[in-house]
């Protein structure tokens, strides 16, 4: 999934041919097994990894636009990692974020902003990059409710390993996923990312693998 999205232009609605033919009916088997789900809420879902560089951001990116697709209705993507985050404060996003609103200094309704893509909003990770470890549980409440209330599917792609900031947010999440990335996630690392899930009694929902090499060269792929 590293080039999931080719370029495309502002305010342009979401289509199949945005994404590289090769990663579609990847994110279809994510959408078919998400399917239940969304039919019965308006999810909250979790996506993270044992390390970093396994590709979480480029994965929950191209999920969060891809159900905004199907789905035709917006959907919101969450970096949740405030200490390496995805989403670089750049001029024109709004000047807090996740970890301000943790801390109670600012409105939920003053975070989101609108991306290049019709129907994909998005929150970035805010300043107070060391607030995590006094983080309130009423607030991560808080956010999930409001998050879910008005968007369709909530992305939150959150920190890598396993940690106290992790399980803030996947304990309340309504489905978990862990992204796995091909020859580079080391066996022992996931691992221990996956006892640590199972210490806590967070149920894992899926492993997405990702970066796979295809050893079937292109012109065979253009033949199929």
């Amino acid at each position: 999934m590293k080039h999931f999205i080719k370029e495309s232009a502002a305010g342009q609605r979401p289509d199949p041919s945005h994404f590289h033919r090769r990663i579609l009916p990847e994110l279809e088997g994510l959408y078919s097994a998400l399917k239940p789900l969304l039919e019965a809420k308006r999810p909250f879902i979790y996506m993270g990894a044992s390390d970093q560089g396994e590709g979480v951001s480029t994965v929950s990116w191209a999920l969060a636009y891809y159900l905004a697709m199907r789905e035709g209705e917006e959907c919101l993507f969450v970096d949740g990692d405030i200490i390496q985050p995805t989403i670089r404060n750049t001029v024109g996003l709004p000047e807090q974020g996740l970890s301000e609103y943790l801390r109670g200094d600012v409105d939920f309704k003053l975070l989101p902003f609108a991306t290049e893509l019709t129907d994909l909003a998005a929150i970035h990770a805010g300043h107070l990059h060391g607030s995590f470890i006094k983080l309130a549980g009423e607030q991560a409440d808080s956010f999930v409710a409001e998050a879910t209330r008005y968007y369709r599917a909530v992305i939150f792609n959150g920190r890598s390993g396993f940690d106290k900031f992790v399980d803030l947010w996947s304990r309340r999440a309504d489905a978990v996923l862990l992204v796995a990335s091909y020859r580079h996630t080391k066996r022992e690392i996931m691992l221990q990312t996956l006892r640590g899930f199972k210490s806590a009694g967070i149920p894992v929902t899926g492993l997405v693998f990702n970066r796979q090499e295809h050893p079937i060269p292109d012109f065979l792929y253009r033949r199929l």
